[in-house]
């Protein structure tokens, strides 16, 4: 859900920054806070919600503090392998994906041109893009 809900905000942020690593990076560090955001508490990845309830069942209660304390480690953990990866690969190297298939990942009904014609009210935009057209 949050990467859906911030999906054009990473577009638009990209488009403001410029520059194709600076997009990539966006859209990696988006990918990667939901998921790290999954990994800290019980109730953050509908796997872990399952995994409770298993673990219930079979006599080894985890309560919702002791899934967070541990998530908390791991969370932080991942976050620090991940942010120097992040930084190493988009900005010390550089590098990246072209913009033209961010634009057509994110939606866009025209990729090559830049306009933000994927607006959720737009028939049009959206027809194009569901037909394969964009």
């Amino acid at each position: 859900m949050p990467v859906a809900t911030m999906s054009p905000l990473v577009v638009d942020l990209s488009d403001d920054i410029g520059g194709e690593s600076h997009g990539q990076a966006l859209w990696w560090s988006l990918a990667m806070g939901a998921d790290f955001g999954g990994n800290l508490t019980a109730v953050g990845a509908s796997a872990n919600v399952v995994m409770l309830g298993i673990a219930a069942r079979s006599g080894s209660p985890i309560s919702f503090w002791e899934f967070t304390r541990k998530g908390a480690v791991v969370t932080a953990l991942t976050i620090g392998l991940a942010a120097p990866y992040l930084w190493l690969r988009y900005f010390a190297f550089g590098g990246g994906a072209s913009v033209t298939r961010v634009r057509a990942a994110a939606g866009y009904a025209n990729a090559d041109d830049g306009r933000k014609s994927r607006g959720l009210g737009s028939s049009a935009s959206n027809r194009t893009w569901r037909e394969g057209g964009g």
